[in-house]
């Protein structure tokens, strides 16, 4: 904790430094040298307390194999009788390989199927056919798009006629690079084509920006609540049709992604209820709602109530000559929902 404490102090002072320097190419380039460093040099570390992966390189590897994560938690296959024809392909997995036998006895919550969306299965596939049940594998691909985003965000400030070195705010992050190359969680995907989304709405790249959106949505869900803010920057640029075109696209992309895996039936949806319905952590504002409303569901309405009144709010503020505004409007959205969830 005192090495963690001490990295974000010198970041702050890196983050105060940057009014100082210059907007010339060569301090971009210094730091994106650094941003790669300081991923680099923990391609090879021991994730701090996270579990997480182990479901990360064991649905990888069942996606590969051409099964379906959804259909079978790991406590299923793992107590599942040896001639059972449905959950034989899954044994086998584990069966033989000894290393995907202990990441399977290694899964957090084993009795709840994986809630990781369609966008994740497919990392996670891409990773176990680069380098099956490889840490490295997963760290290299998140890796690349750790890089990705902050290219985006470089082409965003450009748009903006802001200082470019601004980016080392998320490049040198200790969070962003402790999360993502260090802990292994994927959130860095769906950043990545949520951040792709904005910056093509702004620029009225509207078919990216859309299937841009609908990939964070698959990602990672909570991009879906901004999707009314960019239907209304739509129909104000372009018109009604356009934004109806964006929304019927939107819809496609993620019915799209979610077909694969129709086979599961409701077993689909169910670690993902069962996250909504019991798992708490992290929260904030969330355990004075419950212990007041003494219902968890009554109190995840609020929520969803206060989310709606904030995507109204950001809409009502909207304005087509503003583009800075829709951005304002969210971050506004997601800032609420990070502080409510």
């Amino acid at each position: 904790m005192c090495l963690y404490g001490a990295a974000f102090v010198l970041y702050a002072v890196a983050i105060r430094w940057l009014q100082h320097l210059d907007t010339r190419e060569s301090s971009l380039v210094l730091i994106f040298v650094f941003a790669v460093l300081f991923r680099a040099l923990l391609l090879f570390s021991v994730p701090i307390q996270e579990d997480d992966f182990y479901r990360y390189l064991w649905d990888g590897k069942v996606v590969a194999s051409g099964l379906n994560p959804y259909r079978f938690d790991p406590l299923n296959i793992q107590m599942g009788v040896a001639n059972n024809a449905q959950l034989r392909p899954y044994r086998q997995i584990a069966d033989e390989d000894e290393h995907f036998a202990l990441l399977l006895s290694r899964i957090n919550h084993p009795g709840v199927p994986t809630i990781y969306p369609p966008v994740a299965q497919i990392i996670f596939a891409s990773a176990a056919l680069i380098a099956p049940g490889s840490l490295l594998a997963l760290r290299l691909i998140f890796f690349c798009f750790e890089l990705a985003v902050c290219a985006v965000l470089v082409s965003m400030l450009r748009y903006f006629n802001l200082s470019t070195s601004a980016v080392l705010i998320y490049a040198w992050s200790p969070l962003v690079i402790k999360e993502s190359i260090n802990s292994l969680h994927y959130d860095v995907v769906p950043i990545f084509l949520l951040v792709l989304a904005l910056s093509a709405v702004l620029k009225g790249r509207t078919l990216l920006a859309y299937i841009s959106l609908a990939g964070a949505i698959l990602g990672k869900v909570f991009p879906g609540l901004l999707l009314p803010l960019f239907l209304h920057r739509t129909w104000q640029k372009d018109g009604f049709w356009a934004a109806a075109g964006g929304l019927v696209l939107t819809v496609v992309v993620v019915i799209a992604g979610y077909l694969p895996f129709w086979a599961a039936g409701s077993a689909l949806w169910q670690g993902s209820l069962t996250f909504a319905g019991e798992w708490q952590t992290n929260s904030f504002v969330f355990p004075f709602l419950y212990m007041l409303t003494e219902d968890r569901w009554l109190a995840n309405g609020i929520i969803v109530a206060c989310l709606g009144g904030a995507v109204l709010i950001a809409v009502g503020r909207n304005s087509r000559a503003d583009k800075q505004q829709f951005l304002r409007g969210c971050f506004f959205v997601i800032g609420l929902l990070l502080l409510l969830s």
